[in-house]
């Protein structure tokens, strides 16, 4: 079979400006390039040649049927293999696959409308003049905003790939697509766009205190059902042994490794420990804001600890999928609480794992095809969530492992990792609290049949991971507990105006405490002037205020007349204590954050919206000695991140995400270098 390097030149040409063309062939040139492998899947006989018309790059993601009019077909895959796997120029950044098919189903459709019109190939629109292509492109709008006013959005996204991709006219396609689409998205914004709805505090609480209660009173019981399990396992390995031919069913030589009170006394631990998945899972997703695609992907004993300066520091470590097709192991902060509830499921997966591979070594043909299948792929994969007790899957002797990577979280169906197994009633309260945040609704998903509906008192709340993920964000803000910083790393974003997108309505809640407590009151601001300025006497400060401030101090304290501050007047100042009260007095109050001190005040918005390493160069920020726990851990926190994708022998195809840490890691060498005395240069990361 070729790969697509051995025919990558007939389908595909450059312009001079290192954009892609996807070549303009005939329906007879077409049939004549020789098949190749598009994605090679690590199940057997499930790889993807292009002449088929089923896609996927692997088994965590949906196939991608891609089928219409012959060259139509024949665009349409060549556009999926740019997007995805090349970009369409020379060093862009691909889409992920989930991204990518967005796109490949809307071109799917409009290839369907073009050839209602008697087109047969994109390229065919790049012939058009201006007042047809704009006829198509306004008349397709139309079409599909009958549809959803919200389809506007995929629709303009399919449009300029087709532009990049030299499908379309370069002179006024551009212009078109923009002014037949930025009207109906903006309006469609406005009717349709909602956020995800915010948990509300006291239905959060009873989430995770019913799941905390359920390890608390379960653990000795939990204990115990995995002590009977390794012993119905070692007896069951010793009997196999012995034993190479059975006739008996294989539940009944399992079952009886144990004795008849044995045997009942672990059914009936098996009914109370029935919830330990989809509560471990709850408490994973609630209590460290990870996706659901993240949390789903964590492996058995995923969960660790370490130990810094006399304390213990939780992390989980899970799989990262957001911004690429292929995967990259990172850490993420968790806490004493789901770390438990993590050691006791694993436990009880040890358990179940291993009697499949007994099963597995020693009586494969005593189970089915599909059994021994699923326990194939199961032992492969080691997934955390791979059991569901709640469905009753398989039997208590014989497990049934299922995939929780695709199972649904919705609770329409009871899965491996459903979050509707605790049922709170929306109170008056709730409402109180949605309505403040603008988020009393449902669902956001169009596909719900819920989508805006309002709760009323005495609904059941739903809740799904996301929802979740955007309440960790706003109480972490909300509560000062933490900074932009804090949520961008743990969410490993890439760009902090995402997080942003989190995290804004826990700034709104900071803004109303404001309004209600007022400004930092003289003495706070005046200690921390304090503490600013002698950092500054010392030489152990850093950031762009604190390198001025330092070098100001060194002439002040020469007796020099010279003012580094360039405004139009300045007090003369004879003294320290002088200076401090100068400050003190014209400061528009000094903004405290776990990283430095910000002085701009009200003026300064970059607190909100980007990370430290934005703020190291600016004038008005100040690092001390206080501050440097902070970027030590920071510091720490990205050689992890950097050593995690480096050694993962990917760094180029996670390429962002890696400037974002070496970025991070060049913020916090300059800070703690700077305190410490010793200045270091920067290093460009391209």
């Amino acid at each position: 079979m070729n790969n697509i390097d051995e025919v990558f030149d007939k389908l595909i040409s450059q312009d001079g400006g290192g954009y892609y063309k996807v070549n303009r062939l005939t329906f007879k040139e077409i049939n004549e390039i020789p098949d190749f492998l598009v994605y090679e899947s690590d199940l057997s006989d499930e790889n993807y040649n292009f002449k088929g018309n089923r896609f996927r790059p692997n088994k965590t993601e949906n196939r991608l049927g891609i089928e219409t009019y012959p060259i139509f077909t024949f665009e349409i895959k060549i556009i999926l293999i740019m997007i995805s796997m090349h970009g369409t120029k020379l060093g862009d950044e691909t889409k992920r696959f989930s991204s990518s098919s967005r796109i490949i189903r809307e071109l799917l459709k409009f290839s369907k409308h073009l050839h209602s019109r008697g087109y047969e190939s994109f390229h065919e629109l790049s012939d058009l003049p201006k007042l047809k292509f704009n006829d198509i492109v306004s008349s397709y709008v139309s079409y599909r905003q009958k549809q959803g006013q919200s389809t506007v959005g995929v629709v303009k996204d399919s449009l300029d790939t087709l532009l990049e991709l030299n499908f379309l006219n370069h002179s006024f396609s551009k212009e078109i697509i923009e002014s037949n689409t930025k009207k109906e998205r903006v309006k469609a914004d406005k009717v349709n766009r909602l956020k995800h709805s915010l948990v509300p505090p006291r239905i959060q609480k009873k989430l995770i205190s019913e799941c905390s209660i359920f390890f608390k009173s379960y653990r000795k019981d939990i204990i115990r059902f995995v002590s009977l399990g390794e012993k119905v396992n070692a007896e069951f390995e010793s009997y196999a042994l012995k034993n190479e031919n059975i006739k008996q069913s294989l539940s009944k030589v399992i079952s009886r490794r144990l004795n008849n009170s044995e045997a009942k006394e672990y059914s009936k631990l098996n009914k109370k420990l029935e919830r330990i998945t989809p509560y471990t899972f709850n408490l994973l997703v609630s209590l460290t804001g990870l996706r659901g695609s993240e949390a789903k992907a964590a492996l058995n004993k995923s969960h660790k600890f370490k130990k810094e300066s006399g304390s213990v520091k939780y992390f989980i470590e899970s799989t990262l999928r957001k911004y690429t097709n292929e995967d990259v192991v990172l850490d993420w902060v968790s806490c004493k609480l789901v770390y438990d509830a993590m050691s006791l499921l694993s436990k009880v997966n040890d358990v179940l794992y291993k009697r499949m591979n007994i099963i597995i070594k020693h009586y494969p043909l005593k189970v089915t095809e599909g059994y021994l299948t699923d326990y194939k792929a199961a032992i492969k994969s080691n997934y955390l969530f791979a059991f569901n007790f709640v469905s009753h899957q398989g039997n208590l002797w014989i497990p049934r492992p299922s995939t929780p990577i695709n199972a649904d979280t919705s609770g329409k169906i009871v899965t491996t990792i459903s979050l509707d197994l605790i049922e709170v009633l929306v109170t008056e309260h709730d409402i109180e609290f949605l309505d403040k945040y603008k988020c009393n609704y449902k669902s956001v998903n169009a596909l719900s049949g819920l989508r805006g509906q309002k709760y009323k008192v005495g609904d059941v709340f739903r809740v799904t991971p996301h929802m979740l993920r955007h309440t960790f964000a706003w109480f972490i803000i909300a509560n000062k507990l933490g900074d932009i910083h804090h949520i961008s790393q743990q969410f490993k974003h890439t760009n902090e105006m995402v997080t942003f997108v989190y995290a804004q309505r826990g700034f709104e809640a900071i803004d109303e405490l404001k309004s209600i407590i007022g400004r930092f009151d003289t003495l706070s601001t005046e200690e921390a002037m304090t503490d600013i300025v002698e950092s500054a006497i010392k030489g152990e400060i850093s950031g762009g205020g604190g390198k001025r401030l330092k070098n100001y101090v060194k002439r002040l304290n020469k007796g020099q007349s010279e003012i580094i501050f360039s405004t139009d007047h300045q007090e003369h100042i004879e003294s320290i204590q002088e200076l401090i009260t100068f400050a003190t007095r014209n400061s528009d109050g000094i903004l405290g954050l776990p990283h430095g001190y910000c002085t701009s005040g009200s003026s300064c918005k970059m607190h909100s919206v980007a990370v430290p390493q934005s703020c190291i160069h600016c004038d008005t920020y100040f690092v001390t000695k206080k501050h440097l726990p902070f970027w030590i851990a920071t510091k720490n926190s990205a050689e992890r991140g950097i050593g995690r994708i480096v050694n993962s022998g990917a760094a180029d195809r996670y390429q962002a995400f890696l400037s974002v840490l070496n970025r991070t890691l060049d913020a916090a060498n300059k800070a703690i270098s700077d305190i410490a005395g010793t200045e270091t240069k920067e290093t460009s990361h391209g």
